[in-house]
């Protein structure tokens, strides 16, 4: 993303379409990753051989300042410019990580990628993000959060209607490695030659990288199951999935509720599959 840029019909399109998408997941706050690339401008006039400067009271008005976005207030949702410089493709990736944690805290949240052209070519150039760098990026959101993907046309293609866009989304979702169809498109006819790609995060249920998924549940009935004293609630196991049955145990206990909350479920499941505490 360049200052230049900024305000134009790509952007009516652009800010659309992500305030659309806070609304529909409920997204408190967009964060635009906008791999700025600062450009100075020439400030030198001639007019009849001779050279001028441009008064600072034009600059000053017609600036454009990719930050400026922040102002924009749209039913609670908050906007945060990730604006470091981009210059080294690793240095801009390793500070993305380590800021996005802190920038996210309000899940869910609207990630954005806004590169000056999109996912990479054959032959990449800055302005294009590898398909290495958006899959790191993806590994380190919270589930729950949207990431979404701002794409140029092609130029190969840009002439062919939208034949580029589905490409491209393919790419896209080889790229994050989900399934075929995880990720959609957005669109307008203010510009056509723009796409933008989206795609959920969903919580991993296994794995050493499983997203914990806590729900609580109250059985008060007294004529509940119970299974070695501790009452469960029984639920379906979804066949088709083949996934263990799930319980969800309620006990009193002195311990901060996260304590017992994992203490419960803990001897709940190990005495259901024979295991023993210890």
């Amino acid at each position: 993303m360049r200052d230049k840029w900024y305000g134009d019909k790509r952007d009516y399109v652009k800010w659309s379409v992500l305030l659309q998408l806070a609304s529909q997941y409920g997204a408190s706050r967009v964060i635009q990753v906008a791999y700025y690339r600062p450009e100075t401008l020439d400030k030198s006039i001639e007019i009849d051989g001779h050279k001028y400067l441009m008064p600072d009271a034009v600059i000053r008005h017609l600036s454009r300042n990719v930050m400026d976005i922040e102002r924009l207030i749209h039913s609670g949702v908050e906007i945060k410019v990730f604006n470091s410089p981009l210059s080294d493709r690793e240095t801009y990736l390793r500070k993305v990580l380590v800021e996005l944690p802190a920038l996210s805290v309000h899940s869910p949240c609207i990630i954005f990628l806004d590169p000056d052209t999109g996912l990479e070519p054959k032959k990449p150039l800055l302005e294009h993000v590898l398909e290495s760098e958006i899959a790191e990026i993806w590994n380190a959101m919270r589930a729950n959060d949207v990431l979404v993907f701002y794409q140029h046309a092609t130029t190969r293609n840009a002439k062919k209607g939208r034949q580029w866009v589905e490409p491209k989304r393919r790419q896209v979702e080889s790229a994050l490695g989900v399934g075929d169809g995880a990720a959609k498109t957005a669109h307008g006819e203010a510009a056509t030659d723009v796409a933008f790609f989206l795609c959920t995060k969903r919580p991993r249920l296994f794995g050493p990288t499983a997203t914990p998924n806590i729900t609580s549940f109250m059985l008060d009935d007294p004529h509940q199951d119970t299974e070695n004293g501790w009452p469960v609630l029984r639920l379906p196991r979804p066949n088709r999935h083949n996934l263990p049955a799930i319980y969800a145990v309620r006990i009193d206990s002195a311990l901060s509720p996260e304590i017992a909350a994992c203490a419960a479920a803990s001897r709940a499941i190990g005495t259901r599959y024979g295991e023993h505490e210890t």
